[in-house]
């Protein structure tokens, strides 16, 4: 069976050197402590809900803490929800996450994080978030102690949602500031203070939000000014030939003529 279903201002605490795998919580849990927890991997669809609940962490341990991943091929939706929680110190979670959610056969898996704040944390993953994964929602967190913490995803693939997750995530400054690697995501959008420009990925470049294009035989876009030509002073045929392939050799690197 599944156990315990609901715990409220309980207190849930394993030793420093802890490292036993957890297959079972509480699906919901609420103005809870958690003291060393190992990481929680469950063999079967479980949901899982965690409001106003504390994580502690005084291990070096560099396992996931809640990870989805154990779960091949879900065939019904499971939806974890963390909200208005606290995290603190979680420095060894540098790569895989302190949540994650990055299987590939985990497309039914939701991952919502919402008003959630992390101490100490420092350079840790909150969320890892995987290609089929298009199911994640970040709302309103925080790195309080400004420790780096990132969120990372597929930068080819995933579309979550993001609102007011500037602690994480960068979205205004200058390019050498601009997001890079597994901080991207398709869709996301940058001020560019460089060239007072909004950007958005598209998986494999930065592109220039509402520019136009370079003008081609087929698409009207954008062209140059062409430089200068003095008005001819021709006086016979050859002399005009000349005049116009000078102009027209202007034209032509402008973008006017193809």
């Amino acid at each position: 069976g599944l156990g315990v279903i609901n715990a409220d201002k309980c207190i849930f605490r394993y030793p420093d050197s802890n490292t036993i795998s957890q297959v079972r919580l509480p699906i919901k849990i609420s103005n809870c402590k958690f003291y060393n927890l190992f990481n929680f991997v469950p063999t079967e669809t479980l949901s899982l809900e965690a409001v106003n609940c504390d994580f502690y962490n005084s291990s070096t341990n560099t396992r996931v803490i809640f990870d989805t991943n154990s779960l091949s091929g879900l065939t019904s939706k499971l939806l974890w929800y963390f909200k208005n929680c606290s995290f603190y110190d979680y420095t060894t979670q540098t790569s895989l996450g302190i949540i994650r959610s990055s299987g590939a056969l985990n497309a039914l898996a939701e991952v919502i994080v919402e008003g959630n704040k992390l101490y100490g944390c420092t350079g840790a993953v909150f969320v890892n978030v995987g290609a089929a994964n298009n199911n994640f929602i970040a709302l309103g967190n925080s790195d309080v102690t400004n420790s780096g913490v990132t969120l990372r995803f597929v930068d080819t693939t995933t579309k979550p949602l993001m609102v007011k997750n500037n602690d994480f995530i960068k979205d205004v400054g200058n390019i050498s500031e601009r997001p890079t690697g597994n901080q991207r995501y398709v869709g996301m959008q940058y001020y560019l203070s460089d060239t007072n420009s909004i950007q958005m990925w598209d998986g494999s470049a930065w592109n220039r939000l509402n520019f136009p294009v370079n003008a081609t035989t087929a698409v009207k876009g954008l062209v140059s000014q062409a430089t200068t030509q003095a008005n001819s002073a021709a006086t016979d045929v050859a002399g005009i030939v000349t005049d116009f392939n000078a102009l027209l050799s202007k034209l032509k690197t402008a973008g006017v003529v193809a």
